[in-house]
């Protein structure tokens, strides 16, 4: 599944209805992804909240998709990869390996 021009595997669409399911405000699924996996504002916005839902309540009728990464053919959106490698520089954090 796409969403915002990244690809998430079913389980991470799986995660994020479990979560965000009972949510309605932004301000609360932030917190609890933060609590979840440590991201803080994940969603920028209401709309961005409300665009993420939409399409998780769509993606319950798809057919599992295979597990690409277990074939190594995962590729990471840009702007995270960006993101992730400009937060590491800044807190100092040099990893060989991403």
């Amino acid at each position: 599944m796409q969403i915002f021009g990244a690809n998430i595997s079913l389980s991470v669409v799986d995660f994020l209805q479990k979560k965000l399911q009972d949510t309605i405000a932004v301000e609360q699924a932030n917190e609890l992804l933060q609590k979840s996996v440590g991201i803080q504002s994940f969603f920028s916005s209401a709309s961005e909240f409300l665009e993420i839902k939409e399409k998780l309540s769509i993606s319950t009728s798809m057919v599992e998709e295979p597990d690409r990464a277990e074939y190594g053919d995962f590729q990471t959106n840009a702007n995270l990869a960006k993101t992730i490698t400009s937060r590491l520089n800044e807190l100092l954090i040099y990893p060989e390996v991403i």
